[in-house]
């Protein structure tokens, strides 16, 4: 994995995200105080309190604006909870005028922003959002006993919730994919550096390819559907249990083509990882000589084998970009071994010959049916067996 551009930027795009959420919070405030200012400024300690929050507000906003780092936003979040609470109406007595509904909406807004907008985490947002309801309580019991307008800041905090959970569920991810490149970093770091090639294998895969001939010619001898199902249910039911007793995996991707298939994964640890498949082709091999036997049926099996890479990758210079990708010519060359083969054999390119030799019995094919005029071998046992 390379460290692209798009994640490069992550720590800036949050910045970003903290300088745009808090100019929505300073437009807020600002709405705010010229509210306050237009019904309170007859009152002198009101106006301090006024002049107070607007100083508090220019300078976080200058923090904001003035870092290239999310260091500190958290303390800075909590400092703008603590002014938003600071609500003029607060430190006015009983005989001061009083709306308790723009009060309340003021309040709701406040926060929704103080959860959300704050860049907080849930706790410290919840935390703030509590002191601006307990300075709401205050004022409002200050001025009355009781107001059904408590209720309405239910889906403000609520709201507020809800969008905390969405910008922190965001933040996360992004932390997350952060942890993953930095997991990579060093393994970037020298495909960046051309301390690895340009192009590397990492997972290699050796894939067999079996058909099945002259069912047609049985049914048109019996004439029974039926007895061709039958035949060839008892067939699969066999090879399905021999490819689980062996850990063998399917595929069906090469175009409709239906292989069995086994993994080396990171490529180059095992050489012995096509032993199983190699077992679990003789295996079906006998299974199928032996129930053409017993039945008396004249049906013919051919098998085709190949390997080589699966998973390749190939890194761009230019892009510093890491491009990985899926061959299925393993799939193919194993069909074309098959095809090219002979009834009752299992023949194998000189790839899954090298990973073959040391445990399985191979005889040379007289014949090269590949490019570049490789040969081609036929597995016949395990050594030893």
């Amino acid at each position: 994995m390379i460290i692209s551009g798009d994640y490069k930027d992550h720590f800036q795009r949050r910045v970003d995200t903290f300088k745009k959420l808090y100019s929505a919070n300073a437009v807020l405030m600002l709405i705010i105080i010229l509210t306050e200012y237009y019904r309170l400024s007859f009152i002198p300690y009101v106006m301090l309190v006024l002049v107070f929050k607007t100083v508090v507000m220019i300078g976080i906003m200058g923090y904001i604006f003035s870092k290239n780092s999310s260091i500190g936003f958290q303390v800075i979040g909590i400092l703008y909870s603590a002014i938003a609470g600071m609500q003029a109406d607060l430190f006015t007595d009983e005989n001061t005028p009083f709306n308790f509904d723009l009060f309340t909406l003021q309040t709701g807004l406040l926060v929704i922003s103080t959860l959300a907008f704050t860049g907080l985490s849930s706790l410290y947002g919840i935390l703030g959002s509590i002191w601006v309801l307990v300075c709401y309580f205050i004022t409002f019991i200050s001025k009355v006993s009781f107001n059904y307008t408590y209720f309405y800041l239910a889906p403000f905090v609520f709201f507020g919730i809800i969008l905390n959970g969405i910008i922190q569920d965001h933040y996360e991810s992004e932390k997350e994919m952060v942890r993953l490149i930095n997991y990579y970093k060093e393994y970037s770091i020298q495909l960046i550096t051309n301390h690895l090639p340009k192009r590397f294998h990492v997972m290699n895969v050796t894939s067999l390819y079996v058909d099945i001939s002259a069912i047609f010619s049985y049914y048109y001898k019996e004439q029974s559907l039926g007895l061709v199902k039958k035949i060839l249910k008892d067939l699969y039911k066999e090879f399905e249990m021999d490819r689980k007793h062996f850990n063998i995996d399917t595929s069906d991707e090469d175009r409709g083509f239906y292989s069995f298939l086994v993994y080396e994964n990171p490529a180059g640890t095992d050489m012995g990882y096509a032993d199983a498949l190699a077992e679990f082709a003789i295996r079906i091999r006998n299974s199928f000589e032996h129930l053409c036997k017993e039945r008396n049926i004249n049906f013919r099996l051919r098998m085709g084998m190949d390997s080589g890479k699966l998973v390749d990758y190939i890194y761009e210079d230019k892009n510093s970009l890491l491009t990985v990708f899926k061959s299925l010519k393993v799939m193919e060359k194993a069909r074309e071994m098959e095809h090219e083969g002979m009834n009752g054999q299992i023949q194998v390119t000189s790839d899954s010959y090298a990973l073959l030799k040391k445990n399985f019995v191979l005889v040379k094919r007289d014949i090269s049916i590949t490019e570049q005029d490789k040969s081609v071998y036929i597995l016949k046992e395990k050594r030893g067996s």
